[in-house]
């Protein structure tokens, strides 16, 4: 069976979605609310919201953070580390129950009403992060799409961005999100009215940020398609953030792709302030940020540590004592986005310095920088790894005994007898000598970092 768009009920639509009010706070009085809590949320304060035959709800946390940020989800929220990280970290989490009209008129009349409900009686932020997945994302971008003013930024996993091609034949939520856009069977399925893909462009002149995730192998499928379409779109009418993660559908990865996700919505709320060069960290005291040229944002999330891409370097300078020799520094360094080396360790060695780089030279080069002027790719230390983003890697440096070794996922890569060789970094390392992590064109997270002064090793006997 194929469905065509009615053009007589897909007019009403229109019609209807033009004469709601505007979004303000001059608008109609909000619905009556009441505090308690849900079945689901049972240790969390639930704000619960009623219009018409809908209910919604906002989950409070125990103390909301400065501008009172909030996340509103087309879906109800997942006990996930999304939401519990922004709970933790004072945000409001709101859903309203009208999943199953799809973002059509009817929903997004809903969508305003809740959105004065939040903003003027409930005080909260005037630009939530959106969060969508599949279908449930069509009723997030036509929301943001005549709202674009009152958006902090877009989130959205497998979005649907239309229904021609078709995003999933197989899903059983295809015939329903036709019939509630006034589908009527009887022909080839056409695009949505208003659909989110036609007005990529509108997104990309309010420069909204947009974080695209794409779960699975399936690179040639129609919501992929879409997404490519719609970036497209968007780049060419404005220089908004746009990012796009594709991913395997990994358990190992899960907390990788969180924490890219959880900084994304931090960083486009105003939730993440950033040291000045030479200025240590709020939240980590014993790291200042270096004084790159291009240096991007440095933050802390919790207890990790986000050096995120620069032009072309970021990174931090150690604040505390620097042996000159005989220690190990062990740490857990993952990349978040780019293609280049998302841990480039200096350290001491001797009166001089080197650095350990994990995944140089479009990703995949480890090894040490420099051995007689000769850089991590062109000396004998150089080794070539597949190495994963979103996934977390464990790092070990050891100098001591005349050696520099180094481990990376717990395999030994580099055990080098130094003797009388020039040891030195590359002249772009200067700003985190002599004990310091950078990044390269490319956002990395640094946890679990631990300096151990190592006993000398006794002399050879003749």
């Amino acid at each position: 069976m194929v469905f065509i768009c009615s053009p007589h009920r897909c007019m009403s639509a229109l019609a209807v979605l033009f004469l709601l009010p505007a979004v303000s706070s001059g608008a109609q009085p909000p619905p009556p609310a009441e505090t308690g809590a849900n079945d689901s949320w049972t240790d969390i304060k639930q704000i619960r919201f009623t219009h018409g035959d809908r209910t919604g709800m906002l989950l409070a946390p125990q103390t909301a953070a400065e501008g009172r940020p909030w996340l509103w989800s087309a879906a109800p929220p997942a006990h996930d580390g999304i939401t519990k990280t922004l709970l933790d970290r004072g945000f409001h989490i709101a859903w309203i129950d009208v999943n199953d009209l799809y973002g059509n008129a009817e929903a997004l009349s809903h969508w305003d009403v809740f959105y004065r409900w939040a903003v003027n009686e409930q005080q909260l932020s005037g630009k939530p992060a959106l969060l969508g997945t599949e279908e449930d994302a069509l009723a997030l971008f036509r929301w943001a799409a005549r709202h674009p003013d009152a958006v902090g930024c877009l989130y959205a996993q497998d979005p649907w961005l239309d229904l021609q091609p078709v995003p999933d034949p197989t899903s059983p939520a295809l015939e329903k999100v036709r019939q509630a856009h006034g589908c009527v069977s009887g022909a080839e399925a056409t695009s949505l009215p208003d659909a989110p893909l036609n007005m990529a462009a509108e997104f990309g002149k309010a420069a909204i940020p947009i974080l695209f995730l794409h779960l699975g192998e399936e690179a040639a499928s129609p919501v992929r398609k879409q997404a490519e379409q719609f970036y497209k779109a968007y780049r060419l009418a404005g220089q908004g953030s746009f990012e796009t993660i594709t991913a395997a559908d990994n358990p190992l990865l899960e907390d990788g792709l969180t924490l890219h996700v959880v900084h994304f919505i931090l960083k486009n709320t105003g939730q993440l302030p950033t040291a000045k060069p030479g200025e240590p960290l709020a939240q980590m005291t014993a790291w200042a940020m270096a004084d790159f040229s291009g240096s991007a944002g440095i933050h802390v999330l919790n207890d990790i540590l986000i050096i995120e891409t620069g032009n072309d370097m970021s990174g931090v300078l150690w604040q505390g004592d620097v042996p000159k020799m005989d220690y190990e520094i062990t740490l857990d360094a993952m990349r978040l986005s780019g293609n280049d080396f998302f841990c480039g360790l200096t350290a001491p060695w001797g009166e001089s310095s080197f650095s350990l780089i994990v995944g140089g030279w479009g990703g995949t080069c480890i090894g040490i920088s420099s051995l007689d002027w000769l850089d991590a790719y062109n000396n004998e230390t150089a080794r070539f790894r597949s190495l994963e983003s979103h996934r977390w890697y464990p790092v070990k440096l050891r100098a001591t005994g005349g050696r520099i070794q180094a481990w990376v996922d717990k395999e030994q890569l580099v055990d080098v007898e130094v003797g009388d060789r020039d040891v030195d970094i590359r002249w772009e390392m200067a700003p985190v000598q002599p004990l310091g992590i950078a990044t390269w064109r490319t956002t990395g997270a640094i946890r679990n970092f631990r300096l151990t002064r190592l006993t000398p090793p006794e002399p050879k006997k003749d």
